[in-house]
């Protein structure tokens, strides 16, 4: 299981990797980042498949789907079949997952769920319940990706989230972020100070993991360079929790 999910998450990065702009993070890609998917979808929900993912073809597969929880945005409820389109993400049964969908009406009437996550970017829950802290970093990353009013994606906002994702239990939710963090870097200026002393500290509390431990201080140390170059002192925060 721990290699598998290593495996998944190698898998996750080289996909990720292939995006450079910072500000692509928050464009409705679907594909590029945790903040793409986010923006591409319509709703986050928990869910639990029922039966493995059937693939029609190469390129299109369904898996069937009882929703859990809903966590933002529009999404369905009891069961249903969420369409997958290549680069297929295949599901075992009984898998519980945050899953990502977007909403795509048909001319007869009715509504087919479209999965948002590429081979790679599954989010498999252990435990299979959320937490309240897990729930509020994904709403407040569901908000930076969908401000109100349809403005500007607040790439600051989405910083914090991200950060706080990193202590989630979730393997996948905290390697995606520190991917999206470590391509958001490329402009300091929305990283706050305290956001970089948590990096630099990261691996120091309980839940933080201690595989991503080097290179998100790493990560930290870098912002840390960069920001004191442009004379905004950084060091001198209090970390984050």
């Amino acid at each position: 299981m721990r290699s598998a999910a290593l495996s998944a998450a190698c898998a996750a990065g080289a996909l990720l990797l292939a995006a450079t702009a910072a500000g692509a993070h928050l464009q409705p890609s679907g594909t590029t980042s945790l903040l793409g998917m986010i923006a591409a979808a319509d709703g986050i929900l928990v869910a639990r498949s029922v039966q493995p993912t059937h693939a029609r073809s190469a390129t299109e597969a369904a898996t069937a789907f009882v929703a859990r929880e809903a966590i933002a945005g529009e999404v369905p409820s009891g069961p249903f079949v969420l369409e997958q389109r290549a680069p297929l993400l295949r599901y075992d049964e009984l898998s519980d997952a945050l899953v990502l969908v977007a909403r795509e009406p048909q001319p007869a009437g009715g509504v087919r769920w479209v999965s948002v996550q590429p081979a790679g970017a599954a989010i498999l829950l252990d435990p299979i319940e959320l937490s309240d802290e897990t729930r509020a970093v994904l709403r407040d990353l569901w908000r930076a990706a969908h401000p109100e009013g349809g403005g500007a994606p607040d790439e600051s906002a989405a910083v914090d989230a991200l950060v706080r994702a990193l202590a989630q239990p979730q393997r996948k939710l905290r390697a995606l972020a520190y991917l999206d963090l470590a391509r958001l870097a490329n402009d300091p200026a929305h990283f706050p100070a305290a956001a970089v002393e948590r990096l630099r500290r990261y691996g120091d509390v309980p839940g933080d993991d201690p595989e991503l431990a080097q290179a998100v201080r790493a990560l930290g140390e870098k912002l840390g360079r960069r920001t004191l170059a442009e004379g905004e002192p950084a060091a001198s925060a209090t970390a984050v929790q």
